[in-house]
């Protein structure tokens, strides 16, 4: 499930928005299904980093949601 959320990040840093979005939300529905991992992302630190990935795409700043998911949420959901 993780490689889903790098390849989003990656199709996004490639400029690949679309794609990259689509990726994030098909995470998105997986992992939050799952209430076990889902409760991963309640820390203070991802919950802001979720809000800040909200307002960038609402600016169309895509590099700065991908920093936001590789350096924030990626590695919370790695070393669990």
């Amino acid at each position: 499930m993780i490689s889903a959320l790098e390849e989003s990040i990656e199709l996004l840093r490639m400029g690949m928005e679309g794609e990259g979005n689509a990726r994030l939300v098909s995470f998105l529905d997986r992992f939050l299904a799952n209430s076990e991992e889902a409760s991963l992302l309640t820390g203070a630190e991802v919950l802001v980093a979720l809000q800040n990935i909200i307002e960038a795409q609402a600016r169309g700043d895509f590099l700065w949601v991908a920093d936001l998911l590789e350096y924030i949420v990626l590695p919370k959901l790695r070393y669990r």
